[in-house]
């Protein structure tokens, strides 16, 4: 299955280079896709670089070392993939997101389970549904209709929580 990380609060230059170094430690839990999201903490932007193929490919790619340089970084999510629905494309590759959402997921939902979240017929692979369905109807709405295996990171731009704070939801 796939890992996840993730780091959240005051991410000085050093803190940056352990997220970069969870990304090639987690590089073990899949090495179909690694991606990251960065929210920055003066807009609340939503940044996301993935590729296809392991950390290493990720971590030297000119997009992704822009935005990790970024000064003002409140939040990461990052995600190492072992592809179990959908191809081994950067579109499958997580975090994904939305309007108000940006999510990772490691598992495998039970298939009517997927059936149940918000536009599943328009994505490749349950995790996208999963976040779509928060975007649309929050977290609380979504976990009431998650049967199988997850493990959850993601920000919500509507939440209004402290810097430091990260959500992880694991059953």
């Amino acid at each position: 299955m796939c890992g996840l990380v993730g780091a959240a609060g005051d991410l000085t230059g050093a803190r940056k280079d352990v997220f970069n170094d969870l990304l090639m430690i987690d590089a073990l839990r899949g090495g179909h896709s690694t991606g990251a999201a960065a929210v920055d903490r003066a807009k609340n932007e939503i940044s996301v670089v993935k590729r296809p193929g392991p950390s290493q490919f990720l971590l030297m790619d000119d997009e992704y070392r822009k935005m990790i340089k970024h000064y003002n970084i409140k939040a990461l999510i990052g995600h190492n993939r072992f592809a179990t629905r959908g191809g081994h494309t950067e579109d499958n590759a997580h975090p994904f997101a939305f309007e108000h959402v940006v999510g990772a997921h490691n598992g495998t939902l039970d298939y009517n389970s997927i059936k149940r979240l918000h536009n599943n017929d328009q994505f490749d692979t349950d995790s996208e549904s999963i976040y779509s369905h928060i975007n649309e109807h929050g977290i609380e709405a979504t976990v009431d209709q998650l049967e199988g295996a997850y493990a959850l990171t993601w920000f919500d731009k509507r939440d209004n929580l402290p810097d430091d704070w990260m959500h992880i939801a694991e059953e």
